[in-house]
Formats: structure tokens, sequence, C-alpha cells
């Protein structure tokens, strides 16, 4: 979630400054993330029969990392449709597998707190990823902004690992 505060705040920067798109541009080409994210999260119960949620959230952030690489290696406006739709697939892959995964992990009588607790991460990621990746843009530049923010896709599933662990063992706790 923290990619997606970033990928929204920077994605549209780098479109108006360095390809000068005209909003309305920009509007339609984030839109395409929402779009293949809402195509994808469909479809994923049929994926979720072949594949399990933990499996999807791990391939989700390399799909989020490959789509954060490209966006700074875009070589006109045209072929930032391509890193918006496959970062808008890694999105419908990620959100609902996640909310499967702490729905499934949280005792039935404590399941509102769980999703409480998911919504109320997803609003922190996205309230501090504009300004921490803002802070490698400020001393950096926009394309590293990207490249960290791949950097940090690619170390969200041992994170996640890690978390899930800690759910998991909480969730046995409560009970």
């Amino acid at each position: 979630i923290l990619l997606y505060g970033a990928y929204f705040t920077y994605f549209a920067l780098l479109l108006g400054e360095s390809y000068h798109a005209s909003p309305f541009i920009i509007g339609i080409i984030l839109s395409s993330m929402s779009l293949s994210t809402a195509l994808v999260s469909s479809q994923l119960g049929r994926i979720t029969r072949r594949f399990p949620a933990t499996t999807l959230i791990k391939a989700a952030f390399p799909i989020y990392g490959l789509a954060l690489v490209m966006i700074p290696l875009m070589p006109s406006l045209g072929f930032f449709f391509l890193p918006a739709v496959i970062f808008g697939i890694a999105h419908g892959i990620n959100l609902p597998s996640i909310l499967t995964e702490v729905a499934g992990l949280a005792p039935l009588e404590h399941r509102a707190a769980f999703t409480s607790i998911n919504s109320m991460m997803i609003r922190l990621g996205q309230t501090l990823g504009p300004p921490l990746i803002g802070l490698v843009y400020i001393y950096a530049s926009l394309d590293a902004a990207f490249f960290v923010a791949a950097l940090l896709a690619l170390a969200a599933p041992p994170i996640a690992i890690v978390l899930s662990r800690i759910i998991q063992h909480s969730a046995r706790r409560v009970e």
C-alpha cells in the first residue's frame, strides 16, 4: 500500500513534468491501473482455486516491482499504459488476497477488529508512501523514487511472511 501512495503521487508528477501530459491524459493513464485492478480482482475467485492467497500475495510484489522499475524507463508517453496496467494487475491480485488471508486468520468473534486493523494499515501506507518516496525524490531524483519503490516492493514478501506468522501466532493466542 505504501507503493500505491507513491505510485499515484509520483507517476502523475512524472507524466506532467517530464512528458508534459495534460491532466486528462494523466487521468486516463492512471485510470488504466484501476481498470486492470478491477478486471483481475473480478477473476480472483477463479485464480484462488489454483493458487493459495499467500502465494498470490508473494507473487504480487515482484509484479509491483516490475511496474515501478519500468516507469522511469518508458521512452514516450504512450508506453506508460504498460506499467500502469501491470501495477493494476499486482494490485488486483494483492488487495483481495490480503483481505481473504486476514479474514481467514481471524477468529469469527474478532474478525471485525482484524479487518479494521487491516484497513488502518492500508490508509497508513497510503499516507506514508508519498512523503517517504518524496524524500528520495528530493535527495536523489524522480527516477530514483521509482527504483526505491521497486526495491520496497521486492522487500515486501519477506516482510509479509514475517507479519503473517505474527498474525497467525496472535490469532492462536486470542483463541
